[in-house]
């Protein structure tokens, strides 16, 4: 002890001092605190009065011992030497130690001219009196042999000190001592159970050791439970554990185990703890009234003292061992020679101090062990996409094997929904759309929003008119891809996440979710469920536009229903063979914190279908340079103060008595004459990095939607302002089909400007970009009615409606243009551009796979109106889908107009090649929604289109020199390629005859695949032949010219744009380096001046539009200016009225 007094003996407690009124007892033999708390009661409390539960006709009048102050401890130790005075001092006891004082030395401390002065001057350790609290309770409870403090010299005491008739022991008529059953410790199958629970019980990953291996089935015991191990029982399982108790025994070991959570909180309240100084004594006469006098030695007196030390030192986790035993183990483990303990640290200490500073010099991205980040922070939040809307900024980072799916039209929509009203700078045009809704029910509202809202917000950011510039708010009116990335582990807010597949067979579980609810009705609380799937959302744009989902099985949140929470303890449960109603299964990875689920080992049948929620607290790293390890704590006091002081049932009562022998054991008590409180310092596992960031965590339901009411707080429309159009009707007030189109109209007029309309430069100080923990309003999905459950669609009324597409905005900047790699290699922009870069060849690409399957998989994944082919797409759609083609490729800026033209062919083909696919198949793809489909599937049902596709099929198999279908061996290689296959192999370019023969001859046995392609051999090498012999075609410079048209001549020229034979390379030769001996000097001249002047136009025309649209953004920037300082001053003026009548009220209250 710092201080220098002794813990040993009755006077062991360094506040009480000699006012501690611990005795011996007389058949134990050790010191017990027994009936020593209820002096720290209130003086007309009722426990002073009781003469029954606690010692026997014994009143307690006397007052808390006295805190003495530094100078009256000075004083006291005036007389008594320190160490450095007498070195013989520790083999020496002063006069009247043990009776009248503790004191062994003066610690050299006092020399300190500060000292004195301190409030604590000693540090009482929270780590070892609970352990030791825990294990005199476990032990007990579980009836362990031989460590129990339960035995018969306790009973024999309980005999001479208490009143408690039930508990005494019994002789038999043969003379053989009994023990009665004591009614807080548990029967053998009780034990049994208990060991079982353990056994099965699985924690998070890195939330605490696995305590299963300390389960010893036979006997019914744990054994070899370290520090922490006994912390997470005390504080988080004891109240599960102790269940089978009765009520009047396991309300106060629960009561204990919250005052010790709330004790090793990170953050303290000081009325709590001035209140839990109240509160403790009671808990502490409790248990007083329970167990008998052995049981209380010095570790279960000093929790009564434990408050005011937080209260005056602060959060416990800068005060206990934890820290110093994990560092003391990490030295332990730098002992290699065994021999030389010191010299091993020593040197290994000097290794690691030189390789820390050395360290400092390191570059800022080269990690370290000073600069290595937590197990569940090993990310970057910093190294994110520049979003502008904070839903798509990572805050969060996916591990483990990645597959792909594609969600259904039930799935998408609630996501983007979710989406939507949980996205901040989409606050204030959800609250423009409720302002203007015809309705009034709250019901009738939410029904609107989650059927109308994602289409007509669509309509309202792509309207030019609306202003709304924003490329976040472009990308999110689009709706999110139906193809998702789905991970297994997902690492965020310092959590890490497991999916429920992937934590089976686990000796861990992190598949537990909790989403913080927030609603007005009150039979709901927070959210609780199993995570099964983690998605990665993506959106279109320019930017990466990720939104990291939960989806999970939720249970019941009703209160009392599926959820019961304890109305004094706060302890929750949960139903688990309820699961919520509704289809919602989808939370932001950002909104979600970890809890875990376990049975309760009773088989009591209030308990048997309930799951105990534990919630856990965030490991990760505080924004410190040093910092202290914790153990396990919570971030606050919980707001339940649990203590009930009413009388428990007495012991007296007449109780069923199970007797047991206890002869045969009285052998073995000599040995608990040993000292059992002492705890060995063991080493625990390394230290956690505490995750210092608070957040917070909300799931709305769609009941708060907000009401017209609170709408009509916000800024009120400018006087100057056109008056805006009412939002669509509700689906109860829409038209029959018979009546109108039944679409959703897009508004011509701008509203009120909002925040979010502009990038995020544009401050704003009602809804500034926040942090993304902090949720907007949820709205859950609602399926539709049973009366459209038998149609095509699950998703909004209208379900695939074809709305007016606004054109998609220019990318002028960031789009696909570059520089090839070989010409762009000294600019760091281009060096840092990992797209791939293409050129155009002919109709199609070079190189031509990768853009192909890129075109497939952009059709797929925004696929989401029935388009029956490439024409019928809209083109503002078009240009989105390729936007997301820039994204992957880029080219030089020349081949621009090209490109494009080569992505409409490319497109228009590949969607014609997926629907032949399709009807082939005859099934429904996962890319395309069950809605599309009915639509897709009664449109090519149509005689219309029958009768085109066999006119199409016949024409297809006609020929004109009646040789049937033209056929080839290029299999699903184009035509591109195989030209530069060939080029490669020759070290030239190919003749067309070459080409022809690669393409439709059998490599095998060298069999042409068809008459056609055999007889166009032939004829060409015949008129080749004729004409070489006559002499045409040998002028200089025209071979290759005289080859192609030779070759164009004999099959029949060009037919929709392509050769036989050579696909559509007579476009791509036409146009490559060597042929341009098949046009004359001076028209190619020609075509490279149009080119140049075309290109010169475009680009004026380009930067005029982006002058235009940067001065329209300034002037609508200005006026929203001017509006938020006008909306800035209403809120003032408003809160300065509010205020007034207040001070006035105070003022009359005060008089």
């Amino acid at each position: 002890m710092l201080s220098g007094w002794s813990t040993a003996g009755k006077l062991a407690c360094p506040y009480c001092m000699e006012n501690s009124k611990a005795f011996t007892l007389k058949h134990g033999g050790k010191n017990t605190w027994f009936d020593c708390h209820r002096m720290f009661l209130h003086a007309n409390h009722q426990f002073r009065r009781n003469k029954e539960a606690f010692v026997k006709n014994r009143i307690e009048r006397s007052p808390p011992p006295p805190r003495l102050s530094g100078d009256e401890i000075l004083q006291r130790l005036s007389n008594i030497p320190t160490i450095i005075e007498y070195p013989m001092l520790s083999e020496s006891k002063f006069p009247g130690y043990g009776v009248q004082h503790n004191w062994i030395k003066k610690s050299i401390f006092w020399t300190l001219p500060y000292w004195r002065t301190n409030l604590i001057r000693h540090n009482l350790d929270v780590m070892h009196i609970e352990k030791n609290f825990l294990d005199n309770i476990f032990n007990t409870i579980m009836d362990v042999k031989g460590k129990s403090k339960d035995n018969v010299k306790a009973r024999m005491d309980i005999k001479e000190f208490c009143r408690r008739k039930n508990l005494e022991l019994v002789t038999t008529t043969d003379g053989k001592l009994m023990k009665p059953k004591a009614p807080y410790s548990f029967t053998l199958e009780q034990k049994r159970m208990i060991c079982q629970w353990f056994k099965g019980l699985k924690m998070p990953d890195g939330y605490g050791s696995n305590i299963s291996r300390c389960v010893d089935l036979k006997s019914a015991r744990l054994f070899g439970l370290k520090s922490h191990d006994c912390h997470i029982i005390m504080e988080v399982l004891l109240p599960i554990i102790v269940s089978m108790l009765p009520d009047y025994i396991s309300n106060p070991l629960i009561e204990l185990s919250i005052f010790f959570k709330d004790l090793c909180s990170s953050k303290l309240s000081e009325n709590a703890l001035r209140r839990y100084e109240d509160n403790i004594p009671i808990i502490l006469c409790k248990l007083e009234k329970i167990f008998p006098p052995g049981f209380f030695d010095s570790m279960e007196h000093l929790p009564v003292h434990l408050p005011y030390e937080a209260r005056v030192g602060g959060p416990v986790q800068y005060r206990w061992m934890y820290p110093f035993e994990r560092y003391l183990n990490k030295l332990k483990k730098y002992v290699k020679n065994k021999a030389r303990p010191e010299g091993s640290i020593c040197e290994a200490y000097l290794s690691q101090e030189t390789t820390h500073f050395c360290s400092y010099y390191f570059e800022p991205h080269v990690r370290s062990t000073r600069t290595k980040m937590g197990r569940n922070m090993d990310f970057d939040v910093e190294e994110q996409s520049h979003a502008t809307l904070t839903v798509f900024r990572r805050q969060g980072k996916p591990s483990g094997k990645c597959v792909e799916r594609y969600l259904n039209d039930l799935e998408i929509n609630t996501a983007n929904l979710y989406v939507l009203l949980n996205c901040e700078e989409v606050e204030p045009i959800l609250e423009y759309f409720v302002s203007n809704l015809p309705l009034t029910d709250s019901r009738e509202i939410e029904q609107a929003v989650a059927n109308e809202f994602p289409t007509w917000f669509r309509s309202y950011v792509q309207n030019p008119d609306n202003k709304c510039f924003d490329k976040g708010l472009q990308a999110l009116a689009w709706g999110p891809m139906r193809k998702v990335k789905t991970w297994p582990i997902y690492i965020v807010n310092g959590f890490r996440f497991h999916t429920k597949s992937w934590s089976e067979g686990r000796k861990t579980e992190n598949c537990g979710v909790c989403v913080r609810g927030n609603t007005h009705e009150e039979d709901e609380c927070d959210y609780y469920g199993i995570l099964n799937e983690v998605l990665d959302l993506e959106y279109p744009g320019e930017d990466e536009n990720f939104v990291c989902l939960f989806n999970c099985q939720w249970y019941d949140p009703v209160q009392n229903r599926g959820t019961r929470v304890h109305p004094v303890y706060g302890l929750v449960d949960v139903k688990h063979s309820r699961r919520y109603g509704k289809f919602d299964p989808f939370v932001l990875a950002s909104q979600a914190i970890q809890v875990y689920f376990s049975k309760y080992p009773s088989g009591r049948r209030d308990k048997q279908d309930w799951l105990a929620v534990i919630k856990t607290k965030a490991r990760g790293i505080i924004d410190q340079q040093y910092i202290v390890a914790t153990a396990h704590q919570e971030d606050e006091m919980s707001s339940y103060m649990p203590v009930e002081i009413e009388d428990m049932p007495t012991t007296t009562s007449t109780i069923e008595m199970e007797l047991e022998d206890v002869n045969s054991s009285t052998s073995s008590e000599e040995e608990e004459n040993q000292d059992e409180s002492e705890d060995t310092l063991e080493s625990d596992d390394p230290p956690r990095k505490s995750f210092a960031s608070k957040f917070r965590w909300k799931k709305i339901t769609t009941s708060r939607v907000p009401t017209q009411t609170e709408v009509g707080e916000g800024p009120s429309v400018a006087p100057d302002l056109p008056t805006p159009p009412p939002p669509p009707p509700a689906r109860s007030q829409q038209p029959s089909p018979e009546q109108g189109q039944g679409q959703l109209d897009p508004p011509l007029v701008a509203p009120p400007y909002f925040p979010g309309h502009f990038p995020p430069s544009s401050t704003s100080p009602r809804f500034p970009s926040p942090d993304q923990t902090h949720a907007s309003p949820f709205y859950p999905y609602y399926p539709p009615p049973s009366s459209q459950a038998a149609g095509p669609s699950t998703g909004p009324h209208p379900p695939y409606p074809y709305p007016y597409y606004y054109p998609y905005p220019v990318q002028h900047e960031q789009g696909g243009p570059s520089r090839p790699p070989e010409v762009g290699a000294t600019d760091p922009a281009t060096a840092t551009d990992k797209r791939q870069y293409i050129e155009p060849d002919g109709d199609n690409f070079n190189p031509s796979r990768p853009p192909i399957h890129m075109i497939r998989d952009i059709i797929k994944n925004k696929y989401d109106a029935p388009y029956l082919s490439w024409k019928k797409i809209p083109k503002p759609v078009r240009d989105m889908w390729f936007g997301e083609f820039q994204k992957e490729f880029r080219w030089l800026p020349e081949y621009s107009t090209r490109i494009r033209s080569n992505f409409e062919r490319r497109g228009a083909t590949r969607l014609r090649d997926m629907f032949t696919d399709i009807r082939k198949s005859g099934q429904r793809p996962n890319w395309i929604g069950e809605g599309v489909w009915a639509d897709l599937s009664s449109a090519w049902a149509t005689p219309e289109f029958i009768k085109m596709r066999e006119q199409n099929k016949q024409n297809r198999a006609s020929d004109c020199g009646g040789l049937g279908s033209s056929l080839h061996t290029g299999g699903s290689v184009p035509h591109t390629e195989h030209r530069r296959r060939l080029k490669a192999h020759l070290g030239r370019e190919p003749t067309p005859l070459e080409l022809h023969t690669r393409t439709h001859q059998h490599q095998a046995d060298q069999q042409w695949v068809d008459e056609k392609s055999k007889k166009a051999h032939d004829d060409f090498l015949r008129v080749r032949e004729s004409r070489q012999s006559t002499g045409e075609g040998s002028s200089s410079g025209s071979a290759h010219t005289s080859e192609y048209h030779t070759w164009s001549e004999v099959v029949g020229g060009r037919q929709r744009g392509r050769v036989y034979g050579m696909g559509s390379q007579a476009f791509a030769i036409e146009g490559s380096s060597y042929t341009s001996a098949f046009h004359d000097p001076s028209g190619a001249e020609e075509s490279v001046s149009e080119r140049v002047a075309a290109l010169t136009r475009e680009i004026e025309e380009m930067k005029r539009v982006q002058a235009r649209e940067i001065e329209e953004m300034r002037k609508a920037q200005n006026e929203m200016q001017a509006e938020l300082q006008s909306y800035r001053a209403g809120k003032q003026r408003k809160k300065d009225q509010q205020e007034q009548p207040s001070a006035d009220s105070e003022d009359t209250d005060d008089d």
